[in-house]
């Protein structure tokens, strides 16, 4: 029998250096952060979906234990599953459409694709890229930015319908645990993807990486306003392209018209997790600090020995950026080097 006002948190998993399991993606502790403040507003009952066919991390099992889950449903679905039919997998066949339930995805290229498919087949409402999500009174109230984040508007949706909101990374945030006990309510699914008249996935075409979404990017470069202050954007646009990184930049080159918000990194732009960041001429203010703090590898580039992005990285150079360049390379491939040993 299906809960009352269940709250589905659709969490996404990345593989971690550790053979044969799954970490989960920072998006997804914020959707639970938001979704335990929905359970207790709700008294309702809290579950996280995960669709992986790999174990869970311990790492991530200590985390998921600060949330206060019912439990988390792990669907073991196959390494060709379509994410346009995530309803035919695993909603309809577990989760009773006919009853109010909130469903939160993360506004990720993973997420929006889970979250067209279950709105498109249940008709339902899909509130994108939110920032706030509440239940008052019988109604969810779902902030979101409008006009490029200059305003946000809020929504009220009546709660005995269905309803499946993004939250939009960065904008919450969560603690991390220092919890020793895993999480251990893990109930497991082996759906059937047999059906022949349902979409499956044979492969993955890769995209431009210079057009990747900075929150789904592997590798990514910042760019600083020392970059452009020592006249050598090109080199590392160039640099970039070369080492198949996505780029991105601080908040004061965004504001001078260099490149657009899309390429923004921090609290007032996008929250990103690499597996490698590479900072030049990047002083590290806090927020943008807050916005690289959970990238596997961090390399810093800056002209100031006092900057305080040498807080936060893994390898620093100071001095002239255009001059250190090779030596980033260096840095770069030893990075790609152990990473490969240890998967």
């Amino acid at each position: 029998m299906a809960p009352e006002f269940p709250i589905y948190c659709f969490l996404e998993a990345e593989f971690c250096n550790e053979k044969g399991f799954v970490d989960l993606k920072y998006i997804s502790y914020e959707m639970l952060t938001e979704a335990d403040k929905l359970k207790k507003q709700m008294d309702g009952a809290l579950i996280g979906v995960i669709i992986s066919d790999n174990a869970i991390h311990q790492k991530a099992l200590r985390q998921l234990n600060s949330f206060s889950l019912n439990s988390i449903h792990h669907y073991k679905c196959g390494s060709n599953i379509c994410l346009m039919d995530i309803y035919g997998l695993i909603v309809k066949p577990n989760v009773d459409v006919g009853n109010p339930f909130i469903a939160l995805v993360g506004a990720t290229i993973v997420g929006r694709s889970i979250a067209n498919d279950i709105a498109s087949r249940l008709e339902i409402i899909h509130l994108s890229n939110s920032v706030e999500v509440n239940y008052r009174n019988g109604y969810f109230e779902v902030s979101r930015p409008v006009i490029n984040g200059q305003v946000y508007c809020k929504y009220r949706v009546k709660s005995d319908n269905p309803i499946i909101v993004s939250i939009k990374s960065g904008t919450i945030g969560y603690i991390k645990t220092d919890k020793k006990a895993a999480y251990s309510n893990i109930i497991e699914f082996n759906p059937p993807n047999d059906d022949g008249g349902k979409a499956t996935e044979k492969g993955v075409i890769k995209g431009d990486h210079r057009n990747i979404d900075l929150t789904e990017a592997d590798i990514v470069v910042g760019i600083g306003t020392g970059v452009v202050d020592s006249g050598c954007l090109d080199d590392v646009l160039t640099f970039a392209d070369n080492i198949k990184a996505t780029y991105g930049c601080t908040r004061p080159l965004v504001d001078s018209g260099i490149f657009p918000m899309s390429r923004q990194i921090g609290i007032t732009g996008k929250i990103i997790s690499p597996k490698t960041y590479i900072a030049l001429g990047i002083s590290g203010t806090e927020h943008h600090v807050k916005g690289i703090v959970d990238s596997k590898s961090i390399v810093a580039v800056n002209s100031d020995k006092n900057a305080p992005i040498f807080k936060v990285a893994d390898v620093g150079f100071v001095g002239d950026i255009r001059r250190l360049m090779p030596y980033v390379q260096q840095a770069f491939d030893a990075m790609v080097r152990n990473v490969d040993e240890k998967i």
